[in-house]
Formats: C-alpha cells, structure tokens, sequence
C-alpha cells in the first residue's frame, strides 16, 4: 500500500477510504492501482482475521 485517501462525505457521515496500491520492485515502490475501496481488496489468507 502506497497510500490512504480519506474522502469526505458531504452528509458529515464518516469518511470513505481508498488506498493507492503498489508492488515492491526491489526497493522502489510501482504503483499498480490507484482509488480502490476496501470491499475490491481481498487479504491475503495469512492476513484475514479470525471472526
């Protein structure tokens, strides 16, 4: 993850997050995708938290 974008809401309800995502290139971060919500990301299976 390369960035946190925290869009406002116009209604004064919470703010809507995006993230910029990035693929590591040796130590130089490559942007891939840019805007994505949190529903079009899906963890990794180390990473999903146990409900």
């Amino acid at each position: 993850m390369s960035a946190i974008h925290a869009l406002a809401d116009p209604f004064g309800e919470a703010p809507e997050l995006r993230y910029d995502l990035c693929e590591m290139r040796g130590v130089v971060p490559v942007p891939v995708v840019k805007n994505v919500r949190r529903v079009s990301i899906t963890p990794l299976p180390v990473y999903r938290t146990m409900e």
